[in-house]
């Protein structure tokens, strides 16, 4: 139904049938981002071609006004303060720029790839997940230079980790190891994963791997940021995932199918 109607808007926007160039000129908006005021709207803009200037970062009132550019890039997310916006810019790292205006900044200088960054309760870190390039593009299986099959049911897919990053210097350090991926690829029931309160701890969905149905082995478990120790809170079959923590710290919900089954119903814990 979305599908049709966008089709119709589009249709009634050309006067006609629009034409592959048509919808390939027409700007996309997206990534949308509340402040935590709601006094201001962050969201993408990817400008149409020809001429188009790839995908920026913009800020608006959110009772309207003039909207203004303050990167490039993808993912806005506003720290919890209201006054900066964290995204993914150039080559794929963090930048944090004022949201007031004024020149963003580059944190990360990462040889992986990163993947759904989240700032802490306190403002002072943010968490990403990150795993090698080669394996965030997946074609890259039939693109080896060496000859070298890919075999079907093998857990050669490349997991995801949990990384911190310091907002004030910068430096970043590893939180998990790669013996299991935190959540899965965004393709394939991707997840997410969630800051305790007082900025401690952060809960995420544990899986052995990171191809398709790994989050039928998923479980709920959460690593202390100070020490890395991590700690499995599930042990059942099926998929325990999408972990958010309780506005007081002491619980976790999070949704579970109850058994290793695709089709089947989740329920909330």
């Amino acid at each position: 139904m979305r599908l049709l109607v966008g089709l119709l808007v589009v249709s009634a926007a050309f006067g006609a049938a629009p034409s592959l160039d048509d919808l390939d000129s027409l700007d996309g908006l997206g990534g949308v981002a509340v402040s935590t005021d709601g006094a201001y709207v962050a969201y993408t803009l990817t400008q149409g071609r020809p001429g188009g200037r790839g995908t920026g970062i913009w800020v608006v009132p959110s009772g309207g006004g003039d909207a203004r550019e303050i990167g490039r890039g993808s993912a806005p997310a506003w720290s919890p303060d209201g006054e900066s916006i964290a995204y993914f810019g150039e080559g794929r790292q963090v930048f944090v720029a004022p949201a007031r205006g004024g020149e963003a900044r580059q944190l990360t200088a990462h040889e992986d790839y990163l993947d759904r960054l989240r700032w802490s309760p306190d403002g002072k870190s943010i968490a990403v997940l990150a795993r090698p390039k080669a394996g965030a593009d997946l074609r890259y299986f039939c693109a080896r230079e060496a000859p070298t099959p890919t075999v079907a049911d093998v857990n050669n897919l490349p997991r995801n980790s949990l990384w911190l990053v310091d907002v004030a210097s910068g430096q970043t350090r590893r939180l998990t190891d790669e013996t299991y991926s935190v959540g899965g690829y965004e393709q394939w029931f991707a997840d997410g994963f969630s800051w305790s309160p007082d900025s401690n701890s952060i809960a995420f969905s544990k899986r052995p791997h990171a191809k398709a149905g790994s989050h039928l082995d998923g479980e709920i478990a959460t690593v202390d940021v100070a020490t890395g120790n991590v700690e499995v809170l599930t042990d059942r079959p099926g998929m325990d995932g999408f972990p958010v923590y309780a506005p007081d710290g002491r619980s976790i919900v999070f949704n579970s199918t109850e058994r290793r089954d695709w089709v089947t119903v989740s329920h909330l814990y």
